[in-house]
């Protein structure tokens, strides 16, 4: 028995291989055995295959065609990617996502304009090739360190204190050697020596602990009413006249009185 027509195979990695041929339809000599003569009805076996083929294709099935062969094969289909709820969930995310990063891009732009970030530093703050420069008031909530600390040109330069202003100066040792209070109502130094100089460097006052020296050429005390202290010229009990003899021997006289004494005194 000789067969011919066409072979169905079944081949991927879940559906093994399956050729699938029909039997062929014997006659006499005079006719060839490829011919099928009429409809007739499938026999069991090929209805069982013909089911198994349906239920393959149901299957996401791809058919390859071989036309030197003469064989066509079924081939799984297999499905890349993500499909259905997840691919939507996916999808979602990624818009919230890209959202984030859009907000986030604004914000960042948003802060460098309202505290006017730059290349120079930021608002009124820039920075120069030997420090910091701030233009207008600036607060300082707690201590400033700083070696200099001048006004502009041709600007006054202010230090305000809502109660005490104080000037400490340190030693070598970190001791306080020298302080300023400036209060309410109240001035006080504290140093060993305290000394007024005018612009041209002179000395005009020196206060010590072991004696205070007034150098300018005259001292005046103005008083808008009358000096309680009464008449410096006036006599008092108490005060006698320092005499000096021409040999250098010194005595006392009266306060009233002129400087006389006898030969006894100024031997």
């Amino acid at each position: 028995m000789s067969s011919s027509g066409s072979a169905i195979g079944v081949a991927g990695p879940l559906v093994p291989s399956l050729t699938v041929t029909p039997p062929s339809v014997t006659g006499t000599g005079s006719r060839r055995s490829s011919v099928w003569e009429g409809p007739r009805r499938p026999s069991a076996w090929e209805r069982r295959s013909s089911l198994f083929v349906d239920a393959v294709v149901a299957e996401d099935l791809v058919a390859c065609h071989d036309e030197d062969a003469g064989v066509t094969t079924l081939v799984h289909k297999q499905q890349v990617g993500i499909y259905g709820w997840r691919k939507r969930c996916l999808y979602l995310l990624v818009t919230l996502l890209f959202a984030m990063v859009i907000m986030n891009v604004a914000l960042t732009v948003w802060v460098l304009r309202v505290l006017d970030f730059s290349l120079d530093g930021m608002g009124r703050l820039r920075i120069v090739e030997r420090g910091v420069r701030l233009e207008g008031e600036a607060e300082f909530l707690n201590s400033l360190y700083a070696a200099q600390i001048r006004s502009r040109r041709e600007q006054p330069l202010n230090i305000e204190s809502s109660k005490n202003i104080t000037l400490n100066a340190r030693n070598n040792q970190g001791q306080i050697s020298n302080r300023l209070f400036i209060g309410n109502s109240i001035v006080e130094a504290f140093a060993d020596e305290f000394r007024v100089r005018d612009s041209r460097g002179k000395l005009l006052f020196r206060a010590a602990d072991d004696e205070v020296t007034v150098a300018a050429d005259s001292l005046k005390v103005t008083e808008p009413q009358d000096s309680a202290a009464g008449v410096i010229g006036s006599p008092y009990k108490n005060v006698f006249q320092l005499c000096v003899c021409q040999t250098g021997v010194l005595f006392l006289s009266e306060p009233d009185g002129q400087c006389r004494a006898d030969d006894s005194v100024c031997k």
